[in-house]
């Protein structure tokens, strides 16, 4: 996360016109406790969702994981049935966090809009970032609930 976080970090710094010791310095440093924070966040995301959903071989991870957000239902039941408790995971995960995901957007989000009428137009670029990331937290949960119903109607009935 801070691999990708620092020089992004920097190109922005650079971009808004400090120098190019200050861009480096402020993307080292941004990266690493960017990383440092999210690491420990993101590892406890995934070991959930391996105790969720299993370990899969990468013949099924793939197709599951694509199959759980889009497309047409896997045919294949082993794929079926991963797509359906990754789909099911991520909506009990959406569920979990709602609140205190969209609370903390929106809060971004008028930080951002609110530099960006005061301090500088640059600030418009990560406003939209973060009214992209609330948009999709309020419409996520409903497509999940879409993708679980179409990926059970092809489970057999008992």
């Amino acid at each position: 996360m801070g691999l990708s976080f620092g020089p992004i970090m920097g190109g922005y710094t650079l971009a808004r016109g400090s120098n190019l010791i200050t861009a480096l310095v402020g993307g080292l440093l941004g990266g690493l406790v960017f990383g440092v924070l999210m690491g420990p966040l993101l590892r406890a995301q995934f070991d959930r969702q391996r105790q969720a959903v299993g370990v899969l071989d990468e013949r099924v991870r793939r197709p599951a994981g694509r199959a759980s957000l889009w497309g047409p239902a896997p045919e294949d039941p082993e794929v079926r049935a991963a797509a359906l408790r990754v789909a099911e995971h991520g909506l009990a995960e959406q569920e979990r966090r709602s609140v205190w995901t969209r609370v903390l957007l929106v809060l971004f989000l008028a930080l951002e809009v609110w530099q960006a009428i005061v301090s500088s137009p640059w600030f418009w670029i990560p406003a939209a970032f973060f009214a992209a990331l609330l948009a999709s937290s309020l419409l996520l949960p409903r497509r999940l609930r879409r993708r679980i119903a179409l990926l059970r109607a092809g489970e057999p009935r008992a």
